[in-house]
């Protein structure tokens, strides 16, 4: 769904009107009450073009159903003054405006969004060759050109739509201090680690607890993966503060103590940290699969 992100007074509304010839006018809508399921159920199977008017004043639960709707090929009505449901194609297509730098707010991805900054007034005063336009339109469609994005294209979007993306205060604490990194083991920090750094810089009523600090670490795109054993993130100190190389040097010689002493029949004076690296200890959850355990084994994912 492309979304239209400019100031007021840059014709956006009456550009998204003038998408639909003067014939097929009457099939378009800006006034959509999402939380009225039966006049979106008759808005999905008759409209031809949906414009989802000021989509920042959509409640959280509203944009929710209208991402969900974005992949609807059919949609399920009522007939009228009857209790039978038919299954209808889906005719309505979509596209949305707002005045809000940072509109998206669902972290789980926005690949269903093509955000469009608008630069200046848009100009709904030439007028537009719409046989031309829809002549196109069809012969490429008839041709099997394709319409859909790829994965790649996908990826790119998801990428694209992240500057758009309202931060939460966990977020924004983060990414103030820290950056997503490359791979490398100079790199490699626990979330306990980054929030021991966040509580010397800021009030210890905006340090996010570990679990915000792991979904924030997560919708910021920060790499995640194992190294010797222990699970964390790769993260750049913007602060120039980090002991990143610290743990990193600090868990490499405590590992070679350890093995030393197995290897002597010794006992290990660092605890249970290397030695049962099935036990849970010293690692980041998992924040695909929600475990608390460390990797399980003594390889590394780092780019040495």
């Amino acid at each position: 769904m492309p979304l239209l992100i400019g100031g007021q007074g840059t014709h956006k509304s009456t550009f998204c009107k003038l998408i639909l010839p003067p014939e097929l006018r009457e099939y378009y809508i800006d006034d959509v009450k999402m939380d009225s399921a039966e006049q979106v159920e008759r808005m999905l199977g008759r409209m031809l073009l949906v414009n989802i008017d000021e989509y920042n004043a959509k409640t959280p639960r509203e944009q929710a159903k209208i991402k969900r709707i974005l992949t609807e090929n059919d949609v399920q009505s009522r007939k009228m003054r009857s209790d039978q449901y038919v299954m209808r194609p889906r005719t309505a297509s979509f596209i949305a405006t707002t005045n809000e730098r940072e509109p998206l707010c669902d972290p789980t991805g926005s690949r269903r969004y093509v955000c469009c900054e608008v630069e200046g007034i848009i100009d709904t005063d030439t007028p537009v060759p719409y046989q031309q336009m829809y002549a196109q339109a069809v012969t490429e469609l008839r041709s099997g050109e394709r319409y859909w994005l790829s994965r790649e294209e996908e990826e790119a979007m998801e990428r694209h739509n992240q500057a758009y993306l309202c931060r939460s205060s966990p977020e924004e604490v983060l990414l103030s201090y820290f950056a997503p990194a490359e791979r490398q083991k100079e790199h490699f920090i626990r979330a306990v680690d980054i929030q021991k750094t966040l509580r010397q810089h800021v009030r210890p009523a905006d340090v996010p607890s570990i679990k915000a600090l792991t979904n924030a670490l997560k919708t910021a795109r920060f790499p995640y993966g194992s190294y010797n054993g222990y699970r964390g993130w790769y993260a750049l100190d913007l602060t120039g503060e980090s002991s990143v190389l610290q743990w990193s040097d600090l868990a490499e010689s405590i590992i070679a103590e350890d093995r030393k002493k197995l290897e002597t029949g010794g006992v290990s004076q660092s605890g249970t940290a290397t030695s049962n690296n099935g036990g849970g200890t010293g690692g980041d959850p998992d924040p695909d699969n929600g475990g608390g355990e460390n990797d399980g084994g003594e390889g590394s994912d780092i780019d040495q």
